[in-house]
This record gives structure tokens, sequence and C-alpha cells, in this order.
């Protein structure tokens, strides 16, 4: 049996004031998924910056996060125990990035998804 602990009155998380973290939660409240893209996936942009705030807010409400890393020095045990569901090696090299793009992205969004959007379209 799952209670929050927010359910049971013995916690409240504080409104948000940072800019960022009202923001990404209002893009967060539709959000099926969180793609983000790092130049580089390192312990420093692991713990540090915008992406443990995004891996925070989205694990509030069980979203999965999803790093575009042109490369990434962080094993899987930390970057999932960063609150990562996944991570994507996408390469430096810009011309052959929108595949690297594409391939993830149907890893997240199976090809069901864009089948039954077209079948409500017609």
């Amino acid at each position: 049996m799952f209670v929050p602990l927010s359910a049971l009155g013995l916690a409240t998380p504080p409104p948000a004031t940072d800019p960022d973290e009202v923001r990404l939660r209002s893009l967060l409240g539709t959000a099926d998924v969180v793609v983000v893209h790092v130049d580089l996936l390192d312990g420093a942009a692991l713990h540090e910056g915008l992406l443990p705030l995004v891996a925070r807010l989205a694990g509030e409400r069980a979203v999965p996060v999803v790093v575009l890393a042109g490369v990434s020095e962080v094993s899987r045990r930390e970057w999932s125990t960063g609150g990562l569901s996944g991570v994507h090696e996408v390469g430096a090299d810009v011309g052959g990035r929108g595949d690297a793009v594409a391939r993830a992205a149907r890893t997240w969004a199976p090809r069901w998804s864009t089948t039954a959007a077209a079948g409500e379209a017609g």
C-alpha cells in the first residue's frame, strides 16, 4: 500500500519561488516524458544545475527523464540514481545528430502512439 506523506499531512513542500522551477512545474503538468539535451553528461551535470531540478520535479509526477548527451561519462548506476530513466549518446557530429535523436525518440514514443494518432485523424 502506498500512501504519500503529504496525504497524511506529514510533509508539505514549500511553494516554488525559483522561476526555473515554476516554469518547469507548469510544463511538467502535461508531459508524458521529459527530454533534456546536454553536450556532456558527467558528474557535475548530473548533480548541479538544471538537470537535477528536472529529475526531481519529474520524479514527483513519475514522469521519465531521458537525456540526449553528446558524450556521457557516467555509468548507468550513476544516472539512474540521479533520477534519469535513459541516456542516449548522440555524439558531437551535428550532421548525424538528427538521426540519433530520431532513434532515441522511437525508443520513448513507440510506433503505436503515432499510429493511434493517425487513426484518430482519419
